[in-house]
């Protein structure tokens, strides 16, 4: 019974506005730019299901509805089914009567019916730079959301910068480990050569071809000769995606990160920096996914976002935003891939009639249905790994690492040695 309760009055309400907000303001940016653009609304609700509360403004109603998992937005004249039926073609829709529209909806009031016999304001007498404004709007609204919630993030909490060649943690049973590397430690030097940054420990490590090299490091944040030592330590290897020859050495530790107070105008501006680099990554994990690159039991649906989001959530304020930013942003970019149904789809559509001509609604149907089924499949694909994903997925991987000892072996030895690459721990 308490489960339930703590279900109900903790992880459920985080989800469902997760959820919300992420597609709510999705909507919001279509039914704006429809707005701007002269195109008529006839409804734009906050949730799905019967209405709690609404209010008709102008032909357009604004719905609160009972369930609170996103939105939606009907405009006029956006596709044939809201109008004359799935059979509709270009000419039969643009041929509509006011008479015929009022037959099919009756429970429309004046102003609404008014709106759909307006053929100015349809959407389908708008042009192609119009209509791909609307739909463009969607994601952009997603992005400028997670752009703001990095803003705050960083003004209220500060940003995340890597503390010069602190060690922020040390991986279990790895080189680092065996001979006494410990998080807080600083790396002064490799091999004799001082090194400044992070990115220099790891060029370094990985030119040293998994050869033994000496590191003299200092413990906490003194660099006094008493606080200093000197150790030995055998880079062990692994494949590595990373490196051109798909060999990366690596000793077992990640980069320390320390926070950093800044002013509204340099929150932007890592904001938009940290955005971009949001966008990219989530491209890169798509495109690896079709590729064969990214495995698919990776795909995660409804489910793995309620863990993640209940996670993040309890970790603390600032976690949940850079959550809630990052999936803005995956929705926003997935919402802009050049399938049928989805936002890019749909300019990809407009880009082809810009240059070959209008397209029928009824090819546009068939294709839509193809974009639909895809789309069917790769969400049951979701759930599918939701429900069969190992109930530790989210927890951090130990990696295995040589049981032998790498102090004071000879490098050769020790080439047979596998382990990851050392990449810095992303903080929050």
């Amino acid at each position: 019974m308490d489960t339930i309760l703590n279900f109900l009055t903790g992880q459920l309400p985080v989800f469902l506005v997760v959820i919300g907000v992420v597609v709510t303001i999705h909507e919001l940016g279509h039914f704006l730019a429809a707005k701007i653009c002269g195109v008529g609304v006839l409804k734009f609700s906050v949730g799905f299901g019967p209405a709690i509360f609404k209010k008709e403004v102008s032909g357009t109603e604004y719905r609160l509805s009972i369930i609170p998992l996103g939105g939606y937005v009907r405009m006029v004249g956006d596709m044939p089914d809201m109008i004359t039926g799935t059979s509709a073609t270009d000419s039969s829709v643009r041929a509509e009567t006011e008479e015929n529209i009022s037959e099919i909806d009756k429970d429309l009031s004046p102003a609404a019916k008014a709106l759909i016999a307006d053929k100015s304001k349809w959407f389908l007498e708008k042009s192609t730079a119009k209509k791909a404004f609307i739909v463009f709007a969607g994601p952009l609204f997603n992005y400028l959301l997670a752009i703001f919630i990095l803003c705050v993030s960083a003004f209220v909490y500060g940003v995340q910068t890597p503390d010069g060649t602190k060690v922020g943690a040390v991986a279990k049973g790895s080189p680092a480990e065996r001979i006494g590397i410990k998080a807080g430690d600083r790396i002064l030097k490799i091999d004799g050569t001082e090194v400044n940054t992070f990115e220099d420990i790891q060029k370094r490590v990985q030119s040293s071809n998994g050869q033994a090299i000496n590191v003299l490091l200092s413990r906490g944040d003194s660099k006094e000769d008493a606080n200093q030592e000197e150790v030995s330590v055998v880079p062990e290897s692994r494949e590595s995606k990373m490196f051109k020859d798909n060999k990366a050495y690596m000793v077992g530790i990640s980069a320390g990160f320390k926070s950093e107070s800044v002013g509204i105008l340099e929150s932007i501006s890592k904001s938009f920096s940290f955005a971009n680099a949001m966008c990219i990554g989530t491209l890169e994990g798509m495109l690896g996914l079709f590729m064969g690159a990214v495995p698919l039991d990776s795909v995660g649906g409804p489910i793995l976002i309620f863990e993640v989001a209940s996670q993040k959530a309890e970790q603390g304020i600032n976690s949940f935003l850079l959550f809630l930013a990052y999936l803005n942003i995956s929705l926003g970019v997935l919402n802009l891939l050049p399938i049928p149904v989805l936002d890019g789809g749909h300019l990809l559509i407009f880009a082809i009639e810009s240059i070959l001509g209008p397209i029928s609604l009824r090819k546009k149907e068939i294709v839509q249905g193809f974009g639909m089924a895809f789309l069917l499949g790769f969400m049951l694909l979701a759930v599918k790994n939701d429900l069969t994903r190992d109930k530790d997925f989210l927890k951090p991987k130990e990696e295995k690492w040589s049981e032998e000892s790498s102090f004071g072996k000879p490098a050769e030895d020790n080439k047979k040695n596998e382990a990851l690459q050392e990449v810095p721990v992303v903080a929050e």
